[in-house]
């Protein structure tokens, strides 16, 4: 199962009156017209350069090579997280015609043929993977929806999607598993729980996707720039029968736990099958507590244990979820209902790949009167007891 997270609160003393739907006030660009925007705000002060960007929507997906570039353009930190931002929103998107490529020369494919080629990738290297740590850095970003208290004459005013919040865990793969380590309290690992959250981009998600996708349709896409070279782009859909992406959403008695059919694209190294980049869209239903409820993982070679393995680098998940209000009754108890729709984005990076190995010494009775277990991570120095308890 790939399982996602999508919780937001909503915190006022007074009902909820009337509640717009999500709605982005900002300003639909094209990717050409976001470059020639960035030109534009090279000289202006961070803060002015990063409300600019706010109030634009990209209507197509931003490459990372074009991201970078735009990046170094821009005058400060603030304005960078917004570009961020409104890239990972629109990861989702249509690439510009501009960014796809014609097919490389000889090279004649099929989808079948590049999906048969990602599965046979797939069974081979998800199982020789080794036990490790990284380190998952999550910045999260969320607009603030425009509603209307009980008895207030002018409606609080839409805010277009903003830095909110960050953290840094580590990240635990061990027999197949993921975990995430709660820190030096002593408690036993345990999968986050956030506002927003996934789970499976260490390997699940590609079998699962892969799986999903034979019993669905697989069609061609297109050709586009990777990291080393030309990838080929698949388009599925899964249908909810054949579906194992299981979204759960924060509800007003309880999570509501739902599995959808979802699509998406599988960019693929046709060299050798490699997956470089996975998305997965759910198709929701009006019924749903949300709109939207998308994932993006971005895989490339990483060193552990002094061999090179496939493993993500970077993570998007957006959502448009209704907020949960909470309001205070004159009984002192809590009453929960529905508010507007929020929009959230979480961008991953994982970094600081380790192998966890377990290394056991038998000391005699002089050097000390009992055996030691030392963790220790691929390179040989010494790792954290919280971060490599050899107990599952």
């Amino acid at each position: 199962m790939i399982r996602s997270h999508f919780c937001n609160w909503l915190a006022a003393t007074a009902l909820l009156g009337a509640c717009c739907s999500h709605a982005s006030a900002a300003k639909r660009v094209t990717v050409e017209q976001l470059e020639q925007a960035v030109a534009a705000l090279h000289s202006k002060p961070d803060a002015e350069a990063a409300q600019r960007l706010a109030e634009m929507e990209l209507t197509e997906r931003l490459s990372d090579a074009r991201l970078t570039r735009l990046k170094a353009e821009l005058p400060g930190i603030e304005a960078q997280e917004e570009l961020l931002a409104i890239a990972d929103a629109s990861a989702f998107s249509e690439l510009p015609s501009a960014d796809l490529l014609a097919a490389p020369s000889g090279m004649n494919v099929s989808p079948d043929s590049i999906r048969l080629q990602a599965m046979e990738y797939v069974g081979k290297t998800l199982p020789k993977l080794p036990n490790f740590f990284a380190t998952e850095k999550t910045t999260s970003f969320a607009d603030r929806p425009s509603y209307t208290n009980e008895g207030q004459a002018i409606p609080a005013q839409y805010v277009p999607i903003r830095p909110v919040g960050n953290s840094t865990v580590t990240v635990l793969y061990r027999d197949g598993h993921e975990l995430i380590d709660t820190g030096p309290d002593g408690k036993r690992l345990k999968l986050p729980a956030r506002e927003l959250s996934t789970q499976g981009e260490f390997g699940p998600i590609l079998a699962t996707v892969l799986a999903d996708a034979s019993h669905g349709e697989v069609t061609w896409g297109h050709w586009e720039q990777g990291g080393n070279g030309s990838v080929a782009v698949l388009r599925y859909k899964v249908g909810q029968p054949a579906s194992h992406y299981t979204v759960s959403f924060a509800g007003i008695d309880r999570d509501l736990q739902i599995v959808p059919g979802y699509h998406g694209e599988i960019a693929v190294n046709p060299d050798d099958g490699a997956i470089v980049r996975l998305t997965m869209v759910a198709d929701l239903k009006p019924s749903d507590p949300g709109t939207q409820a998308n994932m993006l993982v971005e895989y490339g070679r990483v060193e552990i244990g002094g061999k090179l393995y496939m493993c993500p680098v970077k993570s998007v998940a957006t959502s448009v979820v209704h907020m949960l209000h909470r309001e205070a009754t004159f009984q002192g108890s809590t009453r929960v209902s529905y508010g507007p729709m929020q929009m959230r984005v979480n961008d991953v990076q994982f970094t600081n790949y380790h192998l966890f190995r377990v290394e056991v010494r038998i000391l005699s009775d002089d050097d000390a009167p009992t055996a030691g277990v030392t963790p220790v991570t691929g390179q040989g120095d010494p790792a954290t007891p919280q971060t490599a308890d050899p107990k599952p």
